[in-house]
């Protein structure tokens, strides 16, 4: 179904690229209207018999000589028993969805795909104005026209689209100089006046802070690949810098870092490899200088009282076998917590860095005081000076304490008679 969703006239696969290679291929009269929409709450209002239907016609028509299609009865109840049974949990408790299309389903962007392509289709079948229509493309629920009818033929067009699906309303902006779509301004520039040509650049929203993705949020793997692992070649897209190298990347004075120090940087303009497609690149290195008093205080100092902390054990008496071997175990256990928590506040790097060492020898410094009583218990104790008394002799010893309090009690007995 993928497959056969490429060649709809009205379909964006890849939004932004392809928006961009189809803006410059279109020459567009000074008289051309902008205009964005979007179909509100598409997915949640999406009917599954509707859905089912629009497969169904798709199915119909679609060139089996090109595609493989499997046969059509069982893709249709494959579909349905996707669409119709989706389970969500919310505050640990399990609900079915028992009306309209489940919300980030696997299907369910190819199928809106297809219902959305038939509404458009049936939309144009109505609206007589529709040759003043020079683009029209659509990206999951947000579209994009170009055109050249005025506002009460734009009205009529809308219209005519609210009453195909009556659960699908469409909202749209208009503008004769830059509308917004998605991501991307489109709008009138230089190239517009002298030869008809729309310019595209960034959107960028108020709310934007420019914050980066925790690589632990739930979200799909793709959203956290780098530029150049989805990049085009060098042949469909280069990079610049506007202003040079020197110039188009500056430090704001009042920018400071909790962190670190930013010592210098410098840009460059480069390329890469990737599955042998040149790719061209922006880079900028950085190069930064960690701030220390923070693991200095956390780290450094910690570890070194711990350190002084076991070696408190060699003044004690040796003969305290468990105040020694809890003071070590206790110095231990907490230098070993230190050494996990610390690495939350570094890189996850392959290689050891210079606090690693320092917590490995401190680590060394406490373990070693542990060994070092061991050693010492083990060969004070049996090997030099303290005999332990024979079995006989405390037997003996034994039997001579009995006899005693025998002859004492019978002697107490004697007198009392």
């Amino acid at each position: 179904m993928q497959n056969g969703t490429a060649p709809l006239s009205t379909r964006l696969p890849d939004m932004s690229f392809i928006l961009w290679k189809l803006i410059e291929s279109k020459t567009c009269v000074r008289s051309c209207t902008l205009i964005a929409y979007d179909v509100t709450s598409m997915y949640t209002n999406m009917n599954i018999d509707n859905l089912l239907d629009t497969t169904k016609n798709f199915l119909d028509q679609i060139d089996r000589t090109k595609y493989k299609v499997p046969n059509k009865s069982d893709l249709i109840s494959f579909a349905k028993n996707i669409l119709e049974n989706n389970e969500f949990q919310f505050n640990g408790t399990l609900y079915k969805q028992v009306i309209w299309a489940p919300q980030g389903g696997i299907l369910l962007p190819t199928a809106t795909d297809l219902h959305l392509s038939t509404i458009l289709t049936k939309i144009l079948d109505r609206f007589q104005f529709k040759n003043s229509i020079s683009m029209i493309c659509q990206y999951r629920d947000d579209g994009f026209m170009i055109t050249e009818c005025n506002k009460s033929q734009i009205d009529e067009f809308f219209a005519i689209a609210n009453n195909i699906d009556p659960l699908l309303k469409f909202t749209y902006n208009f503008s004769n100089t830059e509308v917004t779509y998605l991501d991307t301004e489109v709008y009138r520039g230089e190239r517009f006046i002298s030869n008809g040509v729309l310019d595209i650049r960034l959107h960028v929203k108020q709310t934007e802070t420019y914050q980066y993705l925790p690589f632990t949020r739930a979200h799909p793997k793709h959203t956290f690949r780098s530029i150049i692992t989805v990049a085009y070649s060098e042949d469909d897209v280069k990079y610049t810098w506007n202003s040079g190298k020197d110039a188009s990347v500056a430090r704001a004075p009042d920018m400071t870092m909790s962190q670190f120090d930013l010592i210098n940087f410098s840009a460059e303009t480069s390329f890469t490899y990737r599955k042998d497609v040149r790719q061209s690149m922006l880079t900028v290195y950085f190069n930064l200088r960690r701030h220390t008093g923070y693991f200095v205080i956390n780290i450094f100092v910690p570890c070194m009282l711990l350190v002084i902390l076991s070696w408190v054990s060699f003044w004690i008496n040796r003969e305290a076998t468990s105040d020694r071997i809890a003071l070590g175990t206790t110095t231990v256990l907490t230098m070993a917590f230190l050494a996990l928590d610390s690495r939350s506040d570094l890189p996850r790097v392959k290689y050891a860095t210079a606090l690693d060492l320092y917590i490995a020898l401190c680590f060394v410094f406490i373990l070693s005081a542990i060994v070092q009583f061991a050693i010492v218990h083990r060969f004070t104790k049996h090997g030099h000076g303290d005999v332990e008394p024979s079995p006989t002799d405390n037997d003996d010893e034994d039997e001579e304490t009995e006899d005693e309090t025998v002859v004492r009690i019978i002697y107490s007995g004697t007198e009392k008679v």
